[in-house]
């Protein structure tokens, strides 16, 4: 975790100095790391939809049905 006020020159480098982002997901592709963000407020649906690539299929199944009740 990264305080921004406390290590204002790492979390400008984690955020490429954009607005602070509610999520980030980094994910390991072979010998590459892959980012991906989410700026600003997500629906449920939206959200759901952002962290599916990155959980296991029990997770999503999981949460698609906490949603559908």
């Amino acid at each position: 975790m990264v305080d921004v006020d406390q290590d204002a020159n790492t979390a400008a480098k984690l955020t490429e100095n954009r607005p602070v982002p509610q999520f980030i997901i980094f994910e390991k592709n072979g010998a590459s790391w892959k980012k991906r963000y989410s700026i600003g407020f997500l629906g449920t649906t939206d959200l759901q939809a952002f962290l599916a690539p990155s959980l296991p299929s029990t997770v999503q199944m999981a949460a698609a049905d906490a949603t559908n009740r």
